[in-house]
């Protein structure tokens, strides 16, 4: 809290406030992001129940955000669940990852062949 003048010297003249003096932006920040994660888990069959934005307590901790993300408390059963989807889909991403390489590799190993060919071809 800010004191400006003392009250004997009469009322202080300062410029009024708008709704903006009240800035949520941080607040808009976090619930955006909060959007964008539960969006995101939801594509991956993922859904949290308890998910919220709240303030951070600055007196209870360090951390200079002004809201957090919160995913809420899971049970230990639905962590399991949870970690099972997402390693599936992992897994199923590893394994196309690594069928496009071998496609990558098998092209490539193609192509100086059809240059020989070619080659001898231009040489008759």
């Amino acid at each position: 809290m800010k004191l400006r003048d003392a009250a004997k010297d009469g009322l202080v003249r300062n410029d009024s406030v708008g709704p903006d003096y009240f800035d949520e932006s941080d607040r808009e920040q976090a619930v955006d992001a909060g959007v964008e994660l539960v969006n995101a888990l939801r594509r991956f069959g993922v859904d949290f129940d308890g998910v919220g934005v709240s303030p951070v307590c600055h007196t209870c901790t360090s951390v200079p955000d002004a809201y957090r993300v919160e995913l809420g408390s899971l049970h230990f059963k639905d962590a399991e669940k949870i970690a099972v989807q997402l390693n599936g889909f992992a897994e199923e991403f590893q394994r196309m990852r690594d069928q496009l390489a071998a496609d990558e590799r098998g092209s490539r190993q193609k192509q100086p062949e059809r240059r020989r060919r070619n080659r001898r071809r231009h040489r008759r």
